[in-house]
């Protein structure tokens, strides 16, 4: 229906202002005809939605006369920075956020970790393989980490990078920084075109000055990826429920992308994706085409991972394993319940997110910041009681789905920023929200909402560059442990002064320690080609066996293997060449020659003597059976350990290999086979038996080859035989002594 409204009378005098009212019904259609003098203005509002509920931010626009031609063309700069001032402004936080985290990339964070080099790692190995894993599958769902599945988008990011720039540090990082601008990008636009914030720029700006964030989105860790294609979804999703359907499909496009970045983000989306089919549910059977088109694209997600599970069928038991995982263990499913929500719970305590004293891995965290600032803890707060009053709204129910869906991944394993950091999304947005509220309010009470903001882009502008500045001065030295249970650093300084000295020192063995970081040797490969110009390992090789060792021979070791050597009574000299100092100034790595006493021989031999002695100790079989078994030294786990039925329990061997069992029952028992539970290293096993009528001895042998799994093993005697005497062997075969021999379980029948 159109509506004609008549000019006024000629003769009426024009009023300073004039309001019209108009109410329209659902469906009617409204055509307004105003006729503006030269210099005129009209403001245009719209106060309530479709819905009939009220906007919480009215609709605003200010028109001029058309014909006002000349002043215009005059002001058109003027006039487009004025239309245009949201998106410029976000545009210009883009950049400063961009700024903030480029600055100082390779600096800091000071350590460059090994889950960071294996992205890059992976893509070129792929690259080399005609795009097929080290496992012949083509384009694989995801790749191996040490022992486990675990990287997935993260490594398809870097293979343009990789093939173009090679590898470096900033390029590594880079192309991570790059990506979590969809994280900046996505909180501001949910900030303007879904909470109707008069100022989105300050989600942007409170996003890039949250510690957590601050730190991990600076890194090449596969977690800051996720968190950013969460945030993409979600706006994505809330702009399909602002009567937008075609935003359906870019959303379940950023849900699979968010899904396979990371693997508690596979929880995250399953809670988010069951709580929206219930909070929409209405919406979504009226966008039912929609719906079913993006149902379609679901589907043909979801087939990389039918994928995976179809040829790694057990390896998502085997990751929460590794994790050491409450799920994995001997629990009743309450007990995991319980201990899962006590998990949950702590990951939505404030003061694990905005104390200074945090449990995380210091290389995770921004020494006194806490995980998010505390001083937005009253604004987060005010988010929250904003949202929960709100929840009529779907928006608002998506940003506390949000809140209730971050952790639940990580809940799954043990507290951790790294697994929980998508709460910064949701904390973000709450924090802008009530921030925009607040200067709503102010508003009220005569503080021009434009001055209060400026304040606050000002305030945030400022603990921006403070915090850029404070990283890469003090950082280096807030936490003094730079080995392997701290900072894990030197992968830049110590690789670049191997290369240098080799450069300067042609000819040289170089032999460079492997144990001040995890994963030493995916460094060397992203540092160095293969092969590498040096001996990656440790002195202490050459302390537990005699080695061969010439004047050519220097080592790179850690102030650990130092004292080590220095106490040891096989060298008579130590020459240290030079020093690489840690960032407090404290020594990081020697660079030594060393040189064994004249009766090293001796001294080698009396130590295997002593390798080689066994221990005794009793124990109860899985039947009740009592045995006295003699075993060599161990360095972790005890013999009860293999007969308790528990997988994640196990025996180590502390230097011999072979593992040497040997049993003595109080009572005969009927043997056919024993079932060792091993690791997947290549070995070799032995089972020698005493029958009990004392006939001869028998003995059954076996090897297997290197897996990627844990694996049970069973030595077959071919018949049953009645004894009290027998001797288990197990060698890991394609290793030297001294070695670690794991052992899990043992079982018989």
């Amino acid at each position: 229906m159109d509506r004609d409204f008549p000019p006024e009378e000629e003769s009426m005098p024009s009023p300073a202002a004039r309001s019209i009212q108009i109410t329209a019904a659902a469906g009617e259609k409204v055509t307004v005809s105003i006729d503006l003098a030269e210099s005129a203005q009209v403001e245009l509002q719209v106060i309530k939605q479709r819905t009939g509920e009220p906007l919480a931010r009215p609709w605003r626009k200010t028109l001029a006369n058309p014909a006002q031609v000349s002043p215009l063309k005059q002001n058109s700069a003027k006039q487009f920075l004025i239309q245009h001032q949201q998106v410029i402004f976000i545009v210009l936080a883009l950049f400063v956020y961009l700024a903030s985290r480029f600055i100082g990339l390779d600096r800091f964070p000071i350590y460059f970790f090994t889950d960071e080099a294996i992205q890059t790692n992976s893509a070129a190995d792929m690259l080399i393989n005609g795009f097929d894993s080290d496992t012949g599958e083509f384009l694989p769902t995801y790749f191996v980490n040490g022992n486990q599945y675990n990287l997935g988008i993260s490594v398809y990011i870097q293979v343009l990078p990789t093939l173009i720039f090679g590898k470096s540090i900033w390029v590594t990082r880079g192309v991570c920084v790059l990506f979590t601008l969809l994280a900046a990008l996505g909180v501001g636009l949910f900030s303007r075109n879904v909470l109707h914030s008069r100022f989105p720029v300050l989600a942007i700006l409170i996003l890039a000055v949250t510690p957590a964030w601050f730190l991990h989105s600076r890194t090449a860790f596969e977690t800051a990826l996720a968190a950013s294609f969460f945030a993409a979804f979600l706006y994505c999703y809330a702009m399909y429920r602002q009567e937008k359907p075609r935003y359906l499909i870019p959303a379940i496009l950023f849900a699979a992308l968010t899904f396979y970045s990371y693997s508690p983000a596979q929880m995250v989306m399953l809670v988010m994706f069951v709580g929206l089919i219930f909070s929409d549910l209405r919406y979504h059977l009226r966008h039912w085409k929609t719906v079913l088109a993006a149902f379609g694209v679901g589907l043909l997600c979801v087939l990389p991972y039918v994928r995976f599970l179809i040829v790694h069928p057990e390896e998502n038991f085997k990751h929460l394993q590794i994790l050491n995982s409450y799920w994995t263990q001997d629990y009743t499913l309450p007990q995991k319940l319980s201990i899962y929500f006590k998990q949950y719970g702590q990951m939505l305590n404030p003061y694990y997110w905005f104390g200074p004293e945090q449990i995380d891995l210091v290389r995770h965290v921004m020494k006194g910041y806490g995980n998010l600032l505390w001083w937005s803890l009253p604004l987060v707060l005010l988010g929250l009681g904003l949202t929960l009053l709100r929840l009529r709204k779907s928006e608002y129910r998506l940003l506390l789905l949000a809140v209730i869906a971050a952790p639940s991944g990580a809940a799954l394993a043990s507290v951790g920023i790294t697994r929980a950091l998508f709460m910064v999304i949701p904390a973000t947005l709450l924090a802008a929200l009530a921030l925009d509220q607040v200067i709503h309010w102010l508003s009220q009470v005569h503080v021009r909402a434009a001055i209060s903001a400026s304040a606050a882009i000002i305030v945030l502008l400022g603990i921006n560059g403070y915090m850029v500045q404070d990283v890469l001065t003090h950082a280096p030295t807030w936490y003094t442990d730079y080995g392997l249970a701290g900072m894990q650093y030197g992968a830049r300084q110590l690789f670049g002064e191997v290369k240098e000295y080799l450069q300067e020192n042609p000819g040289t063995k170089l032999v460079v320690s492997s144990a001040w970081a995890n994963g030493t040797d995916v460094l060397v490969r992203y540092f160095f080609k293969d092969p590498a110009p040096f001996q990656l390992s440790s002195i202490e090789q050459w302390m537990i066996q005699q080695s061969p060792l010439d004047d050519q021979t220097v080592f790179v070791v850690i102030p650990e293997e130092m004292k080590q050597v220095q106490a040891s009574n096989k060298f008579k000299s130590v020459l240290i060449l030079k020093t690489l100092p840690y960032p407090d100034g404290t020594p990081g790595f020697y660079f030594v020659k060393v040189s064994y006493v004249d009766n090293v021989a001796q001294v080698f031999a009396n130590e295997l003597t002593a390798r080689h002695a066994l221990l005794t100790a009793s124990a109860t079989l899985p039947d009740g059976t009592q045995a006295t078994i003699q075993y060599p030294k161990l360095d972790m786990g005890s013999l009860p350990d293999l007969f308790d039925g528990n997988d994640n329990s196990l025996i180590r061997t502390a230097e011999a290999n072979p593992l040497i069992l040997k049993f003595t029952l109080a009572q005969p028992i009927d043997l056919s086979q024993v079932t060792l539970r091993i690791g997947g290293a290549p070995s070799a096993f032995s089972l020698a038996v005493t029958p009990a009528d004392g006939s001869a001895v028998l003995s059954v042998e076996q090897k297997v080859s290197t897996s990627t799994d844990y694996r049970n093993v069973t030595l077959t005697l071919g018949q049953t035989v009645t004894t009290k005497e027998f001797t288990i062997t197990l060698k890991n075969s394609e290793s030297s002594e001294p070695d670690h021999v794991h052992l899990w379980e043992v079982s018989f029948k």
